[in-house]
This record gives structure tokens, sequence and C-alpha cells, in this order.
């Protein structure tokens, strides 16, 4: 009777970890969040990462980005290989597709 529960069992963990895997790797998001920031403001002099969070509706980084004595804190939205960036007021700052940096490289 023990196989039954343990068949039940390696079937949830296996869709646990299909759907794990749908979303984007951290790397992909910071990597994408890292050149709009570098695109998007002049004498960068620091970029820490401050926040990082997973939704459902899309992967949020809080950045604090240090510009000649100056510290911002800046939000990247990574949602559909496309990354928004916006100010601390919620003001959008850039916006680019994953498509539009392949062709601009």
């Amino acid at each position: 009777m023990k196989i039954v529960p343990t068949i039940a069992g390696l079937l949830l963990a296996g869709t646990f970890a299909v759907s794990a895997e749908a979303g984007p790797s951290k790397s992909e998001v910071l990597t994408s969040c890292k050149s709009e920031i570098n695109e998007s403001f002049e004498d960068i002099s620091r970029v820490r990462t401050a926040k990082y969070k997973y939704k459902s509706t899309g992967t949020y980084v809080t950045f604090k980005v240090s510009t000649d004595g100056e510290i911002q804190r800046v939000t990247c939205t990574y949602k559909d290989g496309m990354a928004s960036l916006t100010d601390a007021d919620g003001e959008l700052i850039a916006s680019k597709t994953e498509a539009e940096a392949a062709v601009e490289s």
C-alpha cells in the first residue's frame, strides 16, 4: 500500500518542478534590468540590488543607482521578456524588449 502514496508524491513533485522552471531565471532578469539602467542613466558609479520579488504578474527588482553623489531608487519590472524602469514616484523611465536590445547590438 505504500506504492500508491509514493507514486502520487512523485507526480505531485514533478508538477511543481515543471511550473518552477516556467519563469525567467534570476540572472536573466538582473542582466536585462541592469543593461536598461546603464542605457538610461549617465555617470553611474554604482548599481546595487535592494529588493528582488517574483510575483505572478512579473518580476520586480528595486535598485539603488548612484550617480554623481546622488542615490536614486529605481524599480525594474520584468515581464514577458520586457524590462521597464520606473522611479520612486512610479514615473516610467525606460522600456525595452529583448528583441529591440538584440537589434541595437
